[in-house]
């Protein structure tokens, strides 16, 4: 009986408390993931294309535009404070009184005139498409892809010309495509019980122009630069950290 009784108990205390066995078995991989949202402001450089028109010498603000910036992702963890995530982002800005591309067009005879297209003002949209890797608990590296659409009004003036109309105004779209790097340390959750972190990110990033609407040539193409200092915050949902 004192044998029954003993052999009984070791199986409820197997039964009631089976550490061993979950420690053993491995959860299904979607339960692993991790989703994050968040935003981040950027202060990009403008590069030569974006820069303010007619800026004073030492204005610091004439090389700098400020990107707004929406990310989603899917990570997932691999251990010790590392995990993998793969995602993709949105950014916007409108960037007024720029100096923007000034070319002369060819074909004209400098005998009876020339053209020439002047820009202002631009509206920015990106794409962007990144893979990036947590090295431990707060420092993270990466990679990714920009697509950018450039848009303005492009204003074409010329002088004793047959070949152009006068003053002419046209909405124009330049699409661009590149990449970047980038780097960044993210904290600790910002209240106790919740998953709301910030982040502080360092890219390197670009966007050279491929295509235009522009019903005229231009030998200069525009470059978006994508290079900034970055602030945001995120949340994460679900998974094993």
């Amino acid at each position: 009986m004192v044998i029954l009784l003993f052999i009984f108990n070791i199986n409820q205390a197997v039964q009631g408390n089976p550490p061993d066995t979950i420690q053993f078995q491995k959860q299904p991989f979607w339960e692993n993931l991790i989703f994050e949202i968040g935003y981040s402001g950027g202060l990009c450089w403008t590069g030569d294309n974006l820069k303010k028109a007619n800026a004073a010498p030492l204005d610091v603000s004439a090389k700098f535009y400020w990107l707004n910036s929406v990310e989603g992702s899917v990570s997932y963890p691999l251990g010790r404070g590392k995990k993998v995530k793969i995602g993709g982002g949105y950014g916007w800005t409108r960037l007024t009184n720029r100096q923007g591309l000034s070319l002369y067009l060819p074909n004209e005879d400098p005998n009876t005139g020339y053209a020439y297209v002047t820009t202002s003002n631009w509206d920015l949209s990106t794409i962007l498409l990144h893979l990036g890797f947590r090295i431990n608990n707060s420092f993270f590296i990466g990679g990714c892809m920009n697509y950018c659409i450039a848009s303005t009004n492009e204003h074409l003036n010329h002088h004793n010309s047959d070949i152009y109309t006068m003053d002419t105004t046209i909405s124009v779209q330049r699409k661009c495509i590149g990449a970047g790097i980038f780097c960044g340390f993210e904290g600790s959750s910002l209240f106790e019980n919740n998953n709301l972190k910030p982040f502080i990110k360092l890219q390197l990033g670009w966007a050279n122009e491929y295509e235009n609407d522009a019903p005229w040539e231009w030998k200069e193409r525009l470059k978006v630069v994508l290079s900034g200092i970055f602030l945001g915050v995120k949340i994460e949902i679900g998974g094993v950290r």
